[in-house]
This record gives C-alpha cells, sequence and structure tokens, in this order.
C-alpha cells in the first residue's frame, strides 16, 4: 500500500497546473492590418496577435507600407471568414486592462482544424516577426 502512495505521489508531484486561458469559439469577419483582425463570438471583438508584429499601414516609409499591406493581403487570404477559437492567456495577469492593447484584447487565433496560430503562420510565411520591429 505504501509503494502505490509513493508512486501516486510521485506521479502527481510531475503534474504541472494547466495553464489559465479564457477559449472562445469564433469567425473571422475582417482584417485590419497584418497583426489585427476582428472577430464574431456573439459580438464582434479587436484582436492583437500575440507575438506577432508586421509593418504598419500608416508608417512614414512607403516601402514599409507596401509591405504592410501585403502582410495584411496574405492573411485575409488565410483567414478571412473562416472559423477558429479565440485564445486568450491569463498567465501572469493581475489586471484586467493587461489583456488590452490599444482597445484590442491580445491573444491567438486557430483556424479549425490547425494547430499553428495565425500569428505564427504569418511569422512562417514571412510577414510578421515574433517580435517587436525596430522602427
Amino acid at each position: 500500500m505504501k509503494l502505490i502512495l509513493i508512486l501516486c505521489i510521485a506521479c502527481f508531484s510531475q503534474i504541472t497546473k494547466p495553464r489559465a486561458k479564457i477559449v472562445v469559439p469564433c469567425r473571422v469577419v475582417e482584417i485590419v492590418d497584418g497583426d489585427t483582425l476582428t472577430i464574431e463570438t456573439k459580438i464582434r471583438i479587436r484582436v492583437r496577435m500575440k507575438d506577432c508584429w508586421a509593418d504598419e499601414l500608416h508608417s512614414r516609409y512607403p516601402e514599409l507600407r507596401v509591405k504592410a499591406q501585403q502582410s495584411k493581403q496574405h492573411l485575409a487570404s488565410i483567414a478571412l471568414n473562416r472559423d477558429g477559437l479565440l485564445q486568450i492567456d491569463l498567465d501572469g495577469i493581475d489586471r484586467l486592462d493587461k489583456l488590452f492593447s490599444f482597445g484590442r484584447i491580445i491573444g491567438n487565433v486557430y483556424l479549425k482544424n490547425q494547430t499553428k496560430t495565425l500569428a505564427q503562420r504569418q511569422v512562417e510565411a514571412g510577414y510578421a516577426t515574433a517580435t517587436k520591429l525596430k522602427p
């Protein structure tokens, strides 16, 4: 009996707490730019994709505006009008306002039957970076 108890304690000590998150079914209804989109659940929510930094459409540099438009077009081609899941990570969040950036919720969007986030797909395709771009 002691051996079973020791094995159970050893097994449970190896189990880590699941990451806190909110997951909501959604549909991508608008592409704002290369790293921001709008989803629809019961309401429309503007999402700033986590770990995804694309060039800005309103950059003062024309060549960056062109790249930003290409990034937006790529995101639209892979995501617009497709169903998915919005995932909002809560690890390390102690205040509600930390979930937002300029009125956009910070999260990951997974399309139906996909294992990679839209952010990962944008980065892998070369339309964004996983870290903030230098001006």
